[in-house]
């Protein structure tokens, strides 16, 4: 899948949102509440990709 040259214009982006959520999480020394937040973040995210690849799957 990352071999695809389409998938490597992601690749950046996506660690940076990476890096953004464990600094977040380090920052705040693991407080449970702010891991909560950011899982919810990145579960939001994944939700909002997975519906955009079944709407382009049409």
């Amino acid at each position: 899948m990352l071999r695809d040259p389409n998938a490597a214009e992601i690749v950046t982006p996506a660690l940076r949102l990476m890096k953004a959520a464990v600094a977040t999480i380090v920052r705040a020394h693991g407080d449970p509440a702010v891991v909560e937040q950011v899982r919810a973040v990145l579960e939001n995210a994944r939700r909002e990709l997975k519906a955009m690849d079944r709407r382009g799957k049409r």
